[in-house]
């Protein structure tokens, strides 16, 4: 049940944008850590032969494998990105390279259950997928030095060229109940802090990946400007303008 957060005299919103009108749950999500070198298997998974790789520690704490045709970059703040030279080439369309990239994710451990397809990109027969995580609500990542795309796969002549993995592995603990009431006001709190001139056009629930944490936020948008204010204390955690 919704209603809709349009007033009279409000700019704050456009006449279709609606809120839960009842009590409401949100789940408290985690994400299981994963201590990659641990697993004497994680490198089977991008390398074919593994006699071969060598292992690199770079000065800003990245630590890298690489056999000269493939390598393998393990971020600490949680990313992975793989890089592969290989040039033969096959032939492929977008469905194909769709499905390529989702078997991809499935063989290095990430729950395919959890991601949907955010934006495409294609030119000259080469494809670009990005993919955002999803538990009951989906997920919006704020790290500066990271893209807000979680997962981003690139295929070129029929095969996997690069990819960018925040590596995820989503869980639960329990739910955070929350009343119509409390949830208006924080939202009513958040939007005094911004200063935009045109309507929202879009408003919905889910969380900001920020700083380690999941947090349930209100996520607002308007003419490709985003903003994002915690459910809970109605603080602005991000602001796009």
């Amino acid at each position: 049940m919704c209603e809709s957060v349009y007033e009279e005299g409000n700019a704050y919103f456009e006449k279709n944008v609606y809120i839960p009108s009842l009590t409401f749950s949100i789940k408290k999500i985690y994400s299981k850590e994963t201590n990659f070198e641990s697993d004497p298997h994680f490198l089977e998974k991008f390398f074919t032969n593994i006699s071969v790789v060598r292992k690199i520690t770079e000065n800003n704490g990245c630590t890298v494998y690489t056999d000269g045709l493939k390598s393998l970059r393990l971020y600490q703040n949680g990313y992975i990105e793989f890089y592969d030279t290989v040039s033969e080439a096959s032939p492929t369309d977008k469905i194909f390279a769709l499905r390529k990239s989702v078997v991809f994710l499935e063989e290095i451990g990430i729950k395919v259950d959890d991601i949907y397809l955010m934006d495409f990109k294609e030119e000259k027969g080469e494809y670009n997928f990005y993919f955002n995580y999803i538990f009951d609500y989906p997920l919006r990542i704020l790290q500066k030095e990271m893209l807000d795309f979680p997962i981003e796969i690139n295929i070129s002549n029929g095969n996997i060229k690069y990819a960018r993995v925040l590596y995820l592995d989503l869980m639960s603990n329990g739910s955070y109940l929350i009343s119509h009431a409390k949830l208006k006001q924080p939202l009513a709190m958040g939007l005094k802090e911004i200063n935009w001139r045109e309507p929202l056009s879009d408003l919905k629930i889910g969380y900001a990946y920020y700083e380690g944490q999941f947090i349930p936020v209100w996520i607002g948008e308007s003419n490709n400007k985003v903003f994002f204010i915690n459910i809970f204390n109605g603080k602005l955690i991000y602001n796009g303008v």
